[in-house]
């Protein structure tokens, strides 16, 4: 329900009100959503923490116009088939293959930390915006938080961070992403349908538990002529440098 009120505000957002510089008040936008202002605050607040808005006091909900269009961001945690619709497009995802790796290749277990000896699954799928492939990756799940015995297809194709979630509850707890610019070699230029050595953009997420164990990774390929990527950073910091100041003298 707080998913479709989120949908809903922000579509709001970027078509009625885009032209303001901020949104009604609580108690009108409130009765427009027919939500509650308690309801509605917890949908605003998630929209500041994502930078659309700004809520400044005596002044109101400011719509951020410099972001509220962007179509697509990788500072925001979501499914890729949402991301795809986000652009505007159809989103259907394909799993392309599973394996189970009786040793995990040595570039995966460089990257999540682990012995070779260590068993995985690999997860091969690609993302279509409409009938166009746009995503390309490969998930490697350690053994033990994988479900082998009742493997929910459905939810797998969605997202195998949320497939490995269900299995074992509170497993995942954050994600560092690597980024790097490379040329599509010739698997990946056959799963995106480009040119051998068509420049994409390389992902290397890894998640982990809330004990900083490595959990699984994906090494994802995108191409971003049709999914322009964004990602949004508050000044913050800055400021602190142009008052003369550093943030450490302010603790």
């Amino acid at each position: 329900m707080e998913n479709d009120l989120y949908i809903k505000l922000l579509k709001l957002i970027r078509t009625r009100y885009l032209e303001s510089d901020k949104l009604p008040p609580e108690e009108v936008l409130a009765a427009e959503l027919g939500i509650s202002r308690v309801k509605l605050r917890d949908v605003l607040a998630v929209l500041e923490v994502q930078g659309y808005i700004n809520r400044k006091k005596g002044v109101g909900t400011l719509i951020n116009r410099c972001l509220v269009n962007e179509p697509v961001r990788l500072d925001i945690d979501a499914i890729y088939e949402e991301t795809v619709r986000e652009a505007g497009f159809r989103a259907r995802t394909q799993v392309r293959s599973i394996q189970y790796l009786e040793k995990t290749p040595e570039a995966i277990a460089k990257i999540l930390g682990v012995d070779q000896s260590e068993s995985t699954y690999a997860v091969e799928k690609v993302i279509y915006a409409d009938e166009t492939p746009v995503i390309f990756l490969r998930d490697y799940v350690l053994a033990s938080f994988y479900n082998q015995t009742n493997i929910d297809m459905e939810l797998l194709e969605k997202s195998t961070f949320a497939f490995v979630e269900r299995y074992v509850p509170g497993a995942l707890e954050s994600i560092v992403v690597h980024l790097d610019a490379c040329e599509a070699n010739e698997a990946v230029a056959q799963a995106l349908q480009l040119r051998q050595g068509e420049p994409v953009l390389r992902l290397d997420s890894t998640c982990f538990s809330i004990r900083s164990e490595s959990v699984l990774c994906s090494v994802e390929y995108h191409n971003t002529k049709i999914l322009p990527y964004c990602i949004y950073k508050r000044m913050n910091r800055t400021r602190f440098y142009t008052l003369g100041t550093h943030p450490q003298e302010n603790n």
